[in-house]
């Protein structure tokens, strides 16, 4: 009898003791999957918070050079004038200066230059320009620092007075697009074969080449990789 009622208690007491054992384990696993959980959770907030910084810092950066950038245009709209410090903003991809110094006021709010100005020795520090517009400024030629910017890719030079184009533009291997429209050209230099990207030309306005049909194709034959437009904006005399 004694011996049957050890045995029972023993038992007993083994599964208690048991049952102890798996609760305490179940409670530290608990414990560990709450830690867990609760350091990816820090882990995403920070990461969250390291790229909301950075977004914003970015946008900020760009909103400053734009604001920048446009104030400098105002500026050379109004006083056909451009700084030397536009050499500084090195990261300005895109640059529009169309009837900057066009001797024909657009309206009463903007004066006519009264004389030309060069572009100061900074453009040449633009390394990242991709877009330039020059068109409607009274040039009879594209400016020499077009040669330093090797990532152009659209060249705007649009009713001015160019008879050619310089040798310096076969260098420029990013152009895609050059606008020619109301120049003074009566052909294309055969290196513009050697731009691998080039697949764009305006040509309308230079009655030279737009009002000889024989003359326009020749231009698609010399260059079939580039597409011409020759439509002229006004009847050439």
């Amino acid at each position: 009898m004694l011996l049957e009622i050890g045995h029972r208690l023993a038992r007993y007491q083994r599964r208690r003791s048991d049952g102890e054992k798996e609760s305490s384990v179940g409670s530290m696993a608990g414990s560990t999957g709450a830690m867990v959980g609760a350091m990816l959770g820090l882990l995403a907030f920070m990461l969250a918070f390291t790229f909301g910084m950075a977004t914003s810092f970015f946008q900020a950066r760009r909103e400053v050079v734009l604001s920048e950038a446009n104030a400098i245009g105002t500026t050379y709209l109004r006083a056909a004038m451009l700084p030397e410090s536009i050499g500084n903003l090195t990261s300005l991809e895109k640059l529009v200066l169309f009837g900057a110094q066009d001797p024909r006021a657009v309206d009463e709010s903007d004066p006519v230059p009264r004389e030309r100005h060069k572009f100061p020795a900074g453009m040449s520090r633009l390394k990242n320009l991709v877009y330039l517009d020059l068109g409607r400024n009274g040039l009879d030629e594209i400016p020499v620092f077009v040669k330093d910017l090797p990532r152009l890719q659209h060249l705007g030079f649009a009713w001015n007075g160019a008879k050619k184009l310089p040798p310096f533009l076969a260098g420029l291997h990013e152009l895609t697009t050059i606008q020619l429209d109301s120049d003074d050209l009566s052909d294309l230099p055969g290196f513009l074969n050697t731009l691998p990207r080039l697949s764009y030309i305006s040509l309308g306005g230079n009655c030279a080449i737009t009002q000889k049909p024989t003359k326009m194709r020749d231009l698609k034959k010399r260059f079939p990789r580039i597409s011409f437009d020759f439509e002229n904006e006004y009847d050439c005399p």
